[in-house]
């Protein structure tokens, strides 16, 4: 039982979170929402520094906090106490479904200009050879240095949008991960921990 909620919560946290990591983003600090079919699914505080991410959300339990480190291919999990701090590398799924500059598989194209909340934003489509992505669209503010506003898949049902956008360095001590780390094994092709 415990894992399975696990493998939902890394699997929730790493789409979210992979869903605004675009490009050269600048380094920044946001709130999110993630909405799901018009409805709030999550709220959480997003810090990106140096092509690292950081996303936290607020549950019943506790805190649940997810650093993605593309230069190291690691995810960790930070959970609260007892459970403590998972980590995993980063899988093919994971890869596909970030639009990160991983794998030179990646690429955007712009499709539109709009202004969303004020800011004037160019929308880009996401796209990957190595198969299909759950984010498909991001909107990236040119007053925010390129930085996601919005985000969403083809067809629109799962939407994040990002407020609050500060641009400047996130304290590094956000992005230090636990010595004491528990690894948890991937399943082949799988983006969630597999089992023990």
């Amino acid at each position: 039982m415990r894992r399975r909620v696990l493998q939902s919560v890394v699997a929730g946290l790493v789409t979210l979170s992979a869903s605004v990591t675009a490009g050269s983003l600048p380094d920044a600090t946001a709130d999110y929402v993630q909405a799901l079919e018009g409805k709030p699914s999550a709220r959480g505080k997003l810090y990106v520094s140096k092509g690292r991410l950081r996303s936290e959300s607020e549950l019943a339990g506790g805190t649940i906090a997810l650093i993605l480190d593309p230069a190291s291919n690691q995810v960790w999990l930070l959970l609260p106490p007892p459970l403590g701090c998972v980590v995993q590398p980063m899988d093919d799924r994971m890869r596909a479904n970030m639009p990160l500059p991983l794998s030179e598989d990646l690429t955007e194209k712009l499709v539109g200009s709009e202004t969303l909340n004020g800011h004037p934003t160019k929308k880009y489509e996401i796209t990957s050879a190595a198969g299909p992505l759950a984010i498909r669209y991001v909107w990236r503010a040119s007053d925010f240095r390129g930085f996601p506003i919005k985000t969403a898949d083809e067809s629109g049902r799962t939407i994040a949008t990002f407020e609050n956008v500060v641009l400047g360095k996130p304290d590094p001590a956000l992005f230090r991960t636990p010595s004491d780390c528990k690894p948890i094994p991937v399943a082949a092709g799988s983006a969630t921990p597999g089992p023990k």
